[in-house]
């Protein structure tokens, strides 16, 4: 329905709402993109490490004895990260104190079993630690959780939520310069607490463009703030729609938010 109400374009976007979407948008997709790449390569470079141990396993040269030393951190008994120091020896006398440090998800090292030392004869200081051979596939495990955290919470999370960002600037831009004013019905209102105190409402409106097809939308306002209403009745909520973006209409706030009052240009 159209609204009985004139607001005269173009309108002006508050600062605050441009900050928030225009600057915050772009820097976590940036953010975002850093942190699969970060990621990636990190885990890439394990990968790599695991790789090169189940293979120095299979073909280094025996150490003579083998000291470790170190601590464990356990978190909610799943994830285990290993920093330990490995002291070994190679025929001739020669003698290595090199770190060692590794990652396990389910598997745990056995610190009763006695630990062994492999190492490459052409790089003396390229070793593998038993311990850590025998979670391999803990390790392996880790990767793929320490990955999927980076790249797929941390970064596709931040680049799926700046787009968002910027698309929700793109629509307000394009209600607040060539759209029309509508009416959308209040359906729906859900009030959201938190411990016990009440901290959002959400508006679920629905209503018709100016050609008369359906539309929709939701508000999410602070405890305190209430809608744009038409009239005192409160039924009704004061929208902004676009043919640029025709299934997604603007509902305003009781302080015309995300624009500028009108009178206030």
């Amino acid at each position: 329905m159209t609204s009985p109400i004139t607001l005269v374009r173009p309108l002006r976007l508050r600062a605050g709402f441009l900050l928030r979407t225009l600057v915050w948008g772009p820097f976590l997709i940036l953010l975002g993109l850093t942190s699969i790449i970060g990621g990636g390569y990190w885990q890439s470079l394990e990968a790599a490490r695991i790789v090169r141990d189940t293979r120095l396993w299979e073909t280094g040269a025996d150490a003579i004895g083998s000291r470790v030393e170190g601590k464990v951190e356990s978190r909610k008994f799943i994830f285990y990260t290993y920093n330990l120091t490995v002291r070994y020896s190679i025929p001739g006398g020669r003698r290595f104190e090199v770190p060692c440090r590794f990652d396990s998800v389910g598997f745990t090292v056995n610190q009763d079993k006695p630990s062994r030392v492999k190492y490459d004869p052409q790089r003396p200081d390229e070793f593998v630690l038993s311990w850590a051979h025998d979670v391999s596939m803990g390790r392996w495990l880790a990767v793929a959780v320490l990955g999927g955290t980076f790249v797929f919470l941390f970064g596709g999370g931040m680049i799926l939520y700046g787009r968002r960002l910027m698309r929700e600037a793109a629509v307000a831009r394009a209600c607040g310069r060539q759209a029309e004013t509508i009416l959308l019905d209040v359906r729906r209102v859900v009030n959201v607490t938190t411990n016990g105190r009440p901290t959002q409402n959400v508006f679920q409106l629905q209503g018709a463009d100016p050609s008369g097809r359906p539309v929709a939308a939701t508000l999410t306002l602070k405890h305190k703030r209430t809608p744009l209403y038409a009239d005192t009745s409160q039924r009704q909520v004061v929208a902004r729609w676009s043919e640029k973006f025709p299934k997604q209409p603007l509902a305003l706030q009781d302080n015309y938010a995300p624009f500028k009052p009108p009178a206030a240009g």
